[in-house]
């Protein structure tokens, strides 16, 4: 009797293995490898996912003992050979489990779908047609990159495509997409945000018709199951996604796009913590695919790639038809100087536009007593509330938490409240009352709320010039083009410096580029303007001269003395426990079983110390933070010493290479 080896659909580390069923006979021919299925589970039933075919049963398991499958739910394999090699790469190389990776390579709706044996469509044609593969003429820089670019396309290989912002990367993406394309292969293209996609979107269907698919979570959860479905079918050779796109079910891909690679959102900051370009360079390995990634400011670690020769380094230092980069100006202060508020006067004045950046959400920071300094925290993290206005609401921007504002102190009863600080709500409502004839847009998680049709509205308005003004949170700095933007405004532009992360000026500096890059990108030329409070920080000397390579050769420097990376690799062990007393336990147990075997094995061990937000979503918080010269000698030391530690209550969760230490 053959016998199937299964992962079954679920939670919890008891499921991380394979489990063994027979088949029945009226089944055996109908079976493939990475259908789902149903299986007995107690008296109940699980879905399970089929990975592997055996002729006899493992050692230690009789006949008697396992069951047949029940039934197949869907014919059609949900995960081929690639993406079940995938699933076990990712369980390795991110200490995950069986399940949590499979859950990474479906989207929820797929395996939502699945578990109720819905059937779901695919569509043929989205009714664009068949595009127009022929894109506008290379300026000579861009003629220089691809022929450099276009005979590896299709072939295993990572190109780093730094250009200056405007300088027509994009077409390039789209020249290689149907390069590939014309070799029957396909192409996959990301961006950081869903607020990029409309306008990704519009651009590929305008070149690609209906092969394009678009996958994030913007979309409904039908909506993304039709679209996953779509591309594992074969209907679309193109899908235009954000992160979790990388894991789209294309068959025979070719390109692999990472725009604005720098990003810190292509980073899952949950469960299985991949990052798409490490995932990228694995399918890119197995599957032939070449990867391009692009950027005007691209991160440490692909520029020291890059200067090793790992990755083939392209560089556009001129923007397109000769424009010129925007003129950075900075100014001290605090909120919206009268100057800036003057240039904004005169950018609507002239029929042009402005963009406003400040990473803030909310009306106010916090709200605070001024008799007695009472500050209201959310009652399960370690923050202060931030107040929201329009609903006179104090939220928590880590777990969702809300509260009504109160009338007075609840402490001393004092009324005398005060609202210290900004956030787009906040500057929304004072531009209203200091440029009343400014449109403005405001776009936030909060106006947002998860729906991409807010970001077609924006943008399809702000184009279209019946706004003037897009104010917003990071969202509004990266990849978006439009040519009357004349004016780019950051508001407390150093705050992101001062973060406790060795990361903090990479990231600062390279999202006031972006932003800035906004600007000047049609005939008028652009203008930024930073309002920060240290204006004399030495970031700012070659951000205004647009010194990238400069500001990363000393950024590098500084990692390279005290063994940050690139030249270590971190691995971040988070701790979690809704009792401190008991979490602190459990990390001095951790610290004395890492310390038994780290030296020998060449790993440094950091902590267990407190993390910089405490407590989240009821939790409290340790890390400890280990070094080592390569990536095998981390992963040596966490089977050594933690594959077996029990740790009762307390979580462990693994982040790899982690971007945030917060």
């Amino acid at each position: 009797m053959p016998f199937v080896d299964v992962i079954i659909d679920g939670s919890g580390p008891h499921l991380d293995r394979f489990f063994t069923y027979s088949v029945p006979a009226e089944l055996l021919s109908e079976l493939a490898l990475g259908q789902y299925l149903r299986v007995p589970w107690g008296k109940r039933e699980k879905g399970a996912f089929l990975f592997a075919f055996r002729d006899s049963l493992p050692e230690g398991l009789s006949s008697e003992e396992v069951k047949d499958i029940r039934s197949i739910v869907d014919s059609r394999p949900v995960l081929d050979d690639l993406h079940r090699e995938l699933a076990n790469w990712l369980r390795v190389f991110y200490y995950g489990t069986w399940p949590l990776a499979v859950r990474c390579l479906l989207p929820g709706p797929v395996i939502q779908g699945l578990r109720r044996r819905t059937k779901s469509r695919v569509e043929v044609d989205t009714g664009e047609g068949p595009g127009h593969p022929v894109g506008p003429s290379f300026t000579p820089e861009q003629q220089a990159v691809w022929e450099r670019l276009s005979p590896a396309l299709g072939k295993e290989g990572t190109f780093l495509l730094h250009g200056v912002t405007g300088s027509g990367k994009t077409e390039l993406y789209l020249r290689s997409t149907a390069e590939v394309l014309s070799q029957q292969k396909t192409a996959l293209v990301l961006v950081p945000e869903v607020a990029l996609t409309p306008q990704t979107q519009s651009r590929y269907r305008e070149r690609f018709g209906s092969d394009v698919s678009i996958l994030h979570s913007g979309l409904t959860g039908a909506q993304r199951r039709e679209q996953w479905w779509r591309i594992r079918d074969g209907a679309a050779r193109v899908v235009v996604g954000t992160r979790s796109a990388i894991f789209a079910p294309l068959k025979n891909c070719g390109l692999i796009v990472i725009d604005e690679e720098h990003d810190s959102s292509y980073k899952q900051s949950s469960d299985i913590r991949y990052h798409a370009r490490q995932v990228a360079a694995w399918l890119s390995q197995k599957a032939g695919a070449t990867v391009l990634l692009g950027s005007a400011t691209p991160s440490l670690e692909s520029f020291i790639l890059a200067q090793s020769g790992r990755y083939h380094l392209l560089e556009m230092k001129n923007r397109v038809a000769g424009r010129a980069l925007p003129s950075i100006e900075l100014i001290k202060g605090d909120g919206i100087p009268h100057q800036v508020l003057t240039a904004m006067e005169e950018c609507r004045a002239a029929g042009c536009q402005s963009v406003v950046l400040l990473n803030r959400r909310g009306f106010s920071n916090y709200l605070q007593c001024r008799d007695c300094g009472w500050v209201p925290e959310c009652r399960s993290c370690s923050i202060s509330l931030t107040y929201h206005k329009r609903d006179r609401s104090m939220r928590c921007h880590y777990c969702g938490y809300q509260q009504g504002a109160p009338a007075a102190c609840p402490d001393c009863g004092g009324r005398h409240l005060e609202y210290p600080g900004r956030g787009t709500e906040r500057v929304e409502q004072e531009l209203a009352e200091r440029l009343p004839e400014l449109r403005v847009f405001r776009l936030d998680r909060d106006t947002v709320k998860g729906k991409s049709s807010v970001f077609v509205e924006a943008f399809k308005s702000f184009r279209e010039g019946t706004t003037d003004c897009l104010l917003g949170t990071q969202m509004v700095a990266k990849g978006l083009d439009f040519p009357k933007v004349t004016l780019v405004v950051v508001l407390q532009a150093d705050t992101g410096l001062h973060l406790p992360d060795f990361r903090a000026a990479e990231r600062t500096f390279a999202l006031l580029t972006q932003v800035a890059g906004r600007g000047g990108r049609g005939e008028e030329p652009g203008r930024v303007m930073l309002v920060c409070r240290e204006p004399d920080h030495s970031m700012f000397t070659d951000l205004q001269s647009y010194r990238w390579k400069d500001f990363m050769l000393e950024e590098s420097e500084q990692r390279k003395q005290f063994s940050y990376p690139p030249y270590s690799r971190m691995l971040r062990l988070l701790l979690t426990d809704e009792k401190e007393e008991r979490l602190e336990s459990s990390c001095e147990k951790l610290a004395h079983c890492l310390q038994q075997v780290a030296p020998a094995l060449g790993v440094e061990v950091m902590g267990p110390a407190p993390c910089p937000i405490e407590r989240l979503q009821g939790r409290f918080r340790w890390h400890v933070l280990l070094r080592a010269a390569k990536v095998q000698d981390l992963q040596r030391i966490v089977r050594n010493s933690l594959s077996n530690l029990a740790l009762g209550n307390t979580r462990l969760s693994y982040d790899p290479d982690p971007l945030e230490l917060l």
